[in-house]
């Protein structure tokens, strides 16, 4: 059977080349690689994760383009050619391994498809509020739908002499692998089944096309595989190698990253008792979700006499079932409304639909404005929906419960009665989960069986020890090589060098911040956990004249004040002193934490480190006995 492409395809929107390097990137191995600097980065400088704007993406329409499709990275891009890139084809029942160039790639029957891809942790951040799982942040933009070109998996291993039919009965695995030497844990690999993989109508690719053009490298340059309704994970990029087996891949990320644990196992029982290897648990096929983009976090609505608001989003499904349905909630899950779908589909010949589904719902604003929140739920042809409540787990993935946003009236500068939306956890502000405004996924406190949980979720508090040596910047930054490597972090300086072949994201991630102020790369991806295993590298404290010291509000001197500030510049001197403020602003940044942000009299000084007791005195005086720092 031939193949060559969908009988329809959607028209393509016209390319975006960024035309130069992020300055993010510029101490970091990928510093060759040309990014969006509008995608948001989820994990510091490096490895790249990034996802669009939700609103910027449903706005580019049914395709995104490539420079705005979300990226998972687990370690550096590698640097490959088309001329030398070779991927080898061998294993059980394979007759004729074959090791093939990229031109010979090319000269197979080619198929092109849109298919929407999905990281698993998509939305994780709302999970991460409600109890800190193992993984890092995602907003609802881990989701990305472009069209895909390469050759189906089962025409090349039909080219290597594969016959389904001359194999013995029993359990075959394709299993396909990254570069060699790519991550500190060895190859990043995972497997399908061979019969999924040798099934027509399940359209897996080993694609080198997206939109037409060749692969970007974030996106797998030159090759990378394409598995349709499934999770991202299963999708290698900067394929090498494809191997028949009776067992899947042996990989530690196949086992130790994309599963849904159930909710009574954290990380420790997960280690201790190996749930990883529980197939039971893995993932596979998207699940499915749906989330809404329009209004976007922050936006303001003018109340306006007959005035409308379209609210827009996406919806997605796994197992190349169709979403037939999205319903929107103005009342909290009281009544629904069926929304416009878009007619861009693009089922295949053989009925299966890879694509998520763009929706919108026009809505008077008044009629926003009787409720407070607005949600969002999609049904499959399985009569599947989405689940009014998030599951924890300790990998934080599949969340897809209820996508809600909540609204509140209040005038903006220019005196307007306007709509304020608070999504429920966006990626770089606090949503409506983090500031305690109403309604909360589930209880706090509380997971799906009832058990109790109280889960940490801020930084802890670093100590300045006055026994300690000061370190300038001039002297951490002689500390930046693989034998001897230094960081600061929260101005705090640690000798990390034992741990460089420890670390899980390997040596490269921890030296490319040698000598230097590591805070937001720190802060951007590490558990509580990690913040504790710091305090055995401890070895100075940063000086506070050192340029580029994050020194933040939570650090605190232990036993007694600390360095003195030049005397002009501090607004608040001596002990027992009191300044009048202006309260500017204040927010819950938690549930039970309060955020107060107070103007100095002043508007050129500080209030200095020795204002820290003084302020914890005069916020016990109005509240009982709750702490501030200076910030």
């Amino acid at each position: 059977m031939a193949f060559n492409t969908s009988p329809v395809l959607p028209t393509v929107p016209p390319p975006i080349h960024p035309s130069f390097t992020d300055a993010h990137d510029e101490d970091t191995v990928d510093k060759w690689v040309h990014r969006l600097p509008d995608m948001i980065r989820l994990t510091g400088r490096h490895p790249f994760n990034a996802e669009p704007d939700t609103k910027a993406l449903v706005n580019q329409g049914f395709i995104t383009p490539a420079a705005m499709h979300y990226v998972r990275n687990h370690g550096p891009v590698p640097q490959l050619s088309w001329e030398s890139h070779r991927i080898t084809v061998s294993g059980v029942g394979v007759p004729q391994p074959h090791t093939f160039s990229m031109d010979e790639l090319l000269s197979l029957p080619q198929r092109t498809l849109p298919v929407t891809l999905v990281c698993a942790g998509n939305r994780r951040k709302e999970v991460n509020v409600h109890r800190k799982s193992k993984g890092f942040n995602w907003g609802a933009g881990a989701v990305s739908n472009s069209l895909w070109t390469g050759v189906p998996l089962h025409v090349l291993l039909e080219q290597c002499g594969l016959n389904a039919r001359d194999l013995p009965p029993g359990s075959y695995w394709v299993n396909f692998d990254g570069p060699d030497g790519e991550l500190p844990k060895g190859v990043y690999g995972t497997s399908i089944p061979l019969r999924k993989a040798l099934d027509p109508a399940q359209d897996v690719l080993v694609a080198h096309k997206q939109n037409h053009e060749p692969l970007m490298p974030d996106h797998g340059f030159p090759v990378r595989m394409i598995i349709p309704g499934y999770i991202g994970g299963r999708m290698i990029k900067w394929l090498t190698r494809i191997t028949i087996s009776h067992e899947p891949s042996q990989s530690f990320y196949h086992y130790h990253d994309n599963r849904v644990l159930p909710s009574s196992v954290d990380q420790e029982r997960a280690d201790r008792e190996d749930w990883w290897r529980k197939p039971e648990y893995i993932i596979n096929d998207l699940n499915l979700n749906s989330a809404i983009t329009h209004p976007s976090h922050n936006e303001e609505i003018p109340l306006l006499e007959n005035g409308t608001y379209k609210i827009q989003g996406y919806a997605y499904c796994g197992g190349g079932r169709r979403v037939h349905r999205v319903e929107v909630s103005l009342d909290d899950g009281q009544s629904w409304e069926l929304v416009e779908m878009s007619k861009e589909e693009y089922p295949t010949e053989h009925g299966r639909f890879w694509s998520w589904r763009l929706w919108h719902l026009d809505v008077d604003v008044l009629r926003l404005a009787s409720g407070k929140s607005v949600a969002c739920r999609a049904w499959d042809d399985s009569q599947n929906t989405q689940p009014r409540d998030l599951t924890w787990n300790v990998l934080g993935m599949m969340n897809n419960s209820w996508f809600r946003l909540k609204t509140s009236l209040h005038r903006n500068t220019q005196q307007q009665l306007v709509l304020h939306v608070h999504h429920p956890a966006p990626i770089g502000s606090l949503g409506w989960m983090e500031k305690g405004t109403g309604v909360t996924a589930m209880a706090p406190g509380k997971e799906q069986g009832g058990a109790q949980h109280v889960e940490e979720k801020s930084i802890p508090v670093r100590e300045i020890r006055k026994d300690l040596p000061a370190i300038s910047s001039t002297e951490l930054a002689r500390h930046k090589s693989r034998t001897d490597c230094w960081i600061a972090i929260k101005g705090l300086v640690y000798n990390v060098t034992p741990y460089l072949k420890e670390h899980p994201g390997g040596v490269g991630a921890i030296v490319m911040n040698g000598g230097k102020d590591a805070t937001e790369d720190f802060e951007a991806i590490h558990s509580r956990t990690a913040w504790r295993m710091l305090d055995k590298y401890l070895v100075g404290v940063l000086s506070p004249s050192s340029p580029g010291t994050s020194s933040p509000p939570s650090l605190r001197t232990s036993g007694g004040a600390p360095a003195s500030i030049p005397a002009a510049k501090v607004a608040l001197q001596g002990k027992g002193k009191k300044l009048k403020c202006k309260l500017l602003e204040k927010e819950y940044a938690a549930p039970d934490v309060l955020r107060l942000k107070f103007a100095l009299p002043h508007g050129n000084a500080t209030l200095g480190e020795t204002g820290d007791e003084a302020v914890h005195a005069c916020l016990q005086g109005r509240c009982q006995g709750s702490r501030g720092t200076p910030g």
